[in-house]
């Protein structure tokens, strides 16, 4: 088993030492041989079913056959089109079609989004739980850091604090699930529709962009009192509901203790680093659209909320929001006395 986990998981072109699989896989290498073997193997292995006492197969077994059999079969294709040689990923097609969520069969596209979203995010957050051996990456990304913090002379957040950037920022554990109360869960699904119909106008609603952000299912109560017209309302999708969740939790929980310059910049950059959006749609680049359009309505109520506070029309007290307290002391100190 030792062997056939090199076999799949090969992290260098050339051979480690006592390691003769785990390398690329070429004509002069010993893969092909081995898988061929250990499908047989796999193919010989039967298991008891306590309960029913009958021979079984588990699909641990039955994924270990259909994977070898794949790989046997991409080198097949890839030697035709002239590639010497490719690195095996054992885990790498099960995460793309798990990363497409009910999207199990995806076109190239949708393969490239995906691939470059993982590749990127398991860099930055190495499963250390996981049954994966450290592959000596570290480096792999010094690329892509000279390449940001190259033009990051003119993202500075504060001009007066300059040993502070953007590239500082790091990836956040966003809650896989975050429990609301009904009106709140209602009232973020209501600006959920509001904003799936303020992206599609941008994208001319473009049907593809339509079936990513939008639900048959009229489930919200709050959008069907406040739907007058029963057409100028829209009912958002699951995922992109979910999508709209975590962007919320970032500005509530993490934007908010950055009371700085480039607030915008800074939002999309989180976005980008820790929210995953697949999208279908190749004309359009439905997640820079969403990114930008959550930022401009997040701020401009923020704003908005700002100014409510300095003139007096909210009194309320935030204890966990260092503006809105700011906000209130200016409102408290210069109001007209009767």
């Amino acid at each position: 088993m030792d062997q056939t986990f090199d076999s799949v998981n090969a992290s260098t072109i050339n051979a480690e030492y006592g390691k003769p699989l785990r390398s690329a896989v070429r004509n002069t290498s010993l893969h092909m041989a081995h898988w061929k073997y250990a499908i047989k193997v796999f193919e010989s292995m039967k298991f008891i079913n306590k309960r029913t006492g009958k021979l079984t197969v588990p699909p641990s077994v039955k994924n270990w056959i259909f994977t070898l059999k794949s790989f046997i079969h991409l080198w097949l294709q890839l030697k035709k089109c002239n590639i010497k040689y490719f690195l095996p990923r054992q885990c790498l097609f099960g995460s793309v079609s798990s990363h497409g969520v009910r999207n199990i069969n995806p076109n190239c596209y949708q393969f490239m989004c995906s691939f470059k979203t993982l590749l990127i995010n398991n860099f930055m957050s190495l499963k250390v739980s996981g049954n994966c051996v450290i592959d000596h990456s570290e480096s792999a990304l010094y690329n892509l850091k000279n390449f940001i913090e190259s033009g990051s002379s003119s993202l500075l957040i504060n001009e007066s604090n300059k040993d502070v950037n953007l590239i500082n920022i790091t990836m956040i554990d966003l809650p896989t699930s975050v429990k609301y109360t009904y009106l709140t869960d209602m009232t973020i699904g209501y600006i959920s529709g509001y904003l799936a119909r303020s992206v599609l106008k941008d994208t001319h609603f473009c049907r593809l962009c339509k079936n990513e952000l939008i639900s048959d299912v009229e489930n919200n109560d709050l959008i069907q009192i406040r739907d007058f017209t029963k057409k100028s309302l829209l009912y958002p999708s699951d995922k992109f509901k979910n999508v709209i969740n975590q962007m919320f939790y970032i500005t509530k929980n993490i934007l908010l203790n950055f009371g700085q310059a480039n607030i915008g910049k800074i939002l999309i950059l989180l976005f980008e680093i820790n929210i995953e959006v697949c999208t279908i749609c190749p004309k359009h680049d439905l997640k820079c659209i969403i990114f930008e359009k959550f930022k401009n309505f997040f701020l401009f109520t923020y704003v908005k909320n700002i100014n409510k506070i300095i003139n007096g029309l909210d009194r309320n007290v935030y204890k966990s929001d260092t503006l809105k307290e700011l906000a209130l002391i200016y409102c408290l100190k210069h109001k007209r006395r009767n």
